[in-house]
């Protein structure tokens, strides 16, 4: 394992340093640019850029769907048809796609294994943000069917409307109309009449901190809310315990300084990255 674990670290080590690499463009059009992987490891990105007020392309590995060797792609593939690279250029191609497989960055590397040795470290990259993030959905819904199973009380593996009101509003702190509980619970309720199963109430959860009501009201309390979308908005624990102090929510009026809304932010925020914002 500690082999495999050096062998990776001095991947990414030559993919921070950066090469030189030929960028293909589908009209034809190639630049050489100096490639290199950011240092925190999240994007790659060249430079060389001669355009004025021009910015090199950032190609983010979240967005990358998947790393083609060869022609496979089909940008390269008409180019070698057209005859404006060469088929001895084969060994040094690679393809990165990205954005849903709607766009691709097609690259020569000046010899084979440099290109193996991208490919094998961008690969890398690529497996580990991915299994972060099942890894965080795993997580996320464990965490949500603690309080299932924690309401659950007759052990019928089923929540009734009134047990899921009072597990919103008892554990969560949770209060919402009643036509929008209503409207929300019918949605995801497939099986049984008036009771949600396991996977209905993650999907009620999920739901419920995806309503357009609640982004709305942080959006009121966060300092930058205007510029937020629904998936990256999140308060600072001074933005929380001004959002208590002046709902006077009787379940957590014990809350009145900023240590205690850190820990409630440490305790019930799932994002990792926002916990790390609030707690430096």
């Amino acid at each position: 394992m500690a082999e495999t674990n050096d062998t990776i670290a001095q991947l990414i080590h030559q993919l921070k340093a950066g090469v030189v690499m030929v960028k293909h463009k589908d009209n034809g059009k190639k630049y050489p640019r100096q490639f290199f992987l950011h240092e925190r490891e999240g994007y790659i990105t060249y430079d060389g850029s001669r355009k004025l007020n021009g910015k090199p392309r950032i190609y983010r590995v979240n967005d990358i769907d998947e790393i083609r060797t060869g022609f496979a792609a089909q940008t390269f593939d008409e180019l070698v048809q057209r005859r404006k690279i060469k088929s001895n250029d084969h060994d040094r191609a690679f393809s990165i796609i990205y954005d849903n497989h709607r766009k691709g960055a097609h690259l020569i590397a000046p010899d084979m294994k440099t290109r193996d040795l991208w490919v094998s470290g961008l690969q890398h990259l690529v497996d580990q943000r991915s299994n972060k993030r099942q890894h965080h959905l795993i997580g996320e819904e464990n965490w949500i069917l603690e309080f299932f199973h924690a309401a659950d009380t007759n052990k019928s593996q089923t929540l009734s409307k009134k047990e899921c009101r009072d597990l919103l509003s008892n554990s969560l702190n949770i209060e919402m109309p009643d036509n929008i509980f209503e409207n929300m619970f019918n949605k995801v309720q497939k099986t049984q009449y008036d009771v949600l199963n396991p996977v209905e109430f993650v999907t009620f959860f999920k739901m419920l901190t995806r309503r357009k009501d609640l982004y709305t009201i942080m959006q009121k309390f966060v300092k930058t809310g205007l510029q937020q979308t629904m998936e990256n908005i999140y308060m600072d624990k001074h933005e929380l315990l001004y959002f208590l102090r002046l709902t006077k929510n009787e379940n957590m009026k014990h809350i009145d300084s900023l240590n205690q809304a850190q820990k409630v932010i440490d305790e019930f925020e799932m994002n990792n990255e926002f916990r790390k914002i609030n707690s430096g």
